[in-house]
């Protein structure tokens, strides 16, 4: 059983904690993870492995943003990639860190079209994106890892993802993953083997300050409401970096960090949430990111 460190108490952090804790309660599981970087969530696909939106999205009710997890709703054709635009474009002042930049949409990129328009919306400039992200786990997969039909998109098509076989082709990503949120995802607190207060949920995100509003860094690309992707989730293995403070002129798209001078906060999958320095043990790291390793962690190391 690992043990835990001295808890801190920033306000967002805490209040997705408390969301995810409330999905937890009224689903038996942490939100899911969605598809890939091309598809964004829709409210009449449900919330369970066949949700191509990410963890964002499925948390919007439980976060006070129902309205805005509804917005396609019953549409179609037009009308319904014009309100998919509309959410993509949406800021969340819960979503950003007020140290790093403030909350409003920032510019995307022009070269990449899924970026203004992914799988279903009308074309958008501006996208609303997070500082926070999922724990992947010690184990990097994406849709198109362990032999799945896909690539790191997702899907082509909405029934590629839900036909007959589909969801043996999604569960070899979940016999790799040892996170608690990637690609279709359905992890409810049985399979945190280590336990809920001892294993990361959500933290904060690494960034190069160079480019904080313009989209160019490709962990910062999307908008936050799409599925399994670098921009909304992370990872703890040794090969993703030691967590660090944002620092101009470097990039990492896969490690934890924040603009604070001292560490970043992660929420574990208790809810509770932790401030870790940028200093931690990289072992001790793994081990907090793994859901199922068994391993023991030091209280003091955090």
């Amino acid at each position: 059983m690992k043990r835990r460190g001295g808890r801190t108490a920033p306000t967002t952090s805490n209040r997705i904690g408390l969301a995810a804790s409330n999905h937890h309660s009224a689903l038996g599981r942490y939100p899911a993870g969605g598809w890939g970087y091309a598809w964004i969530g829709d409210p009449d696909r449900g919330n369970d492995w066949k949700q191509p939106g990410g963890w964002i999205f499925n948390l919007l009710p439980y976060i006070e943003q129902e309205g805005l997890h509804q917005l396609q709703a019953g549409k179609v054709d037009a009308d319904k990639k014009a309100a998919a635009s509309r959410m993509i474009s949406t800021p969340l002042s819960m979503l950003h860190c007020p140290t790093r930049r403030p909350p409003r949409a920032y510019d995307t990129v022009t070269y990449r079209t899924h970026f203004q328009r992914p799988k279903y919306a009308a074309r958008t400039t501006h996208l609303g994106r997070s500082d926070y992200a999922a724990n992947g786990g010690d184990v990097y997969t994406d849709p198109g890892r362990e032999g799945t039909p896909w690539n790191a998109t997702g899907p082509g098509t909405y029934n590629q993802g839900v036909a007959p076989g589909a969801k043996a082709e999604w569960d070899k990503i979940a016999a790799v993953a040892n996170g608690v949120v990637y690609a279709a995802s359905e992890v409810g607190s049985r399979k945190v083997e280590d336990g809920t207060s001892n294993t990361y949920l959500f933290g904060e995100k690494y960034l190069n300050p160079d480019m904080y509003t313009n989209g160019v860094d490709a962990g910062d690309a999307e908008s936050m409401y799409v599925g399994d992707n670098i921009d909304v989730s992370r990872w703890s293995g040794p090969w993703a970096g030691q967590p660090r403070q944002d620092r101009s002129g470097f990039s990492n798209w896969f490690t934890w960090g924040s603009a604070h001078p001292s560490g970043f906060n992660m929420v574990m999958c208790d809810g509770s949430v932790h401030a870790v320095s940028y200093s931690i043990d990289l072992e001790i790291h793994r081990r907090l990111g793994n859901r199922q390793d068994g391993e023991v962690v030091d209280a003091s190391q955090l």
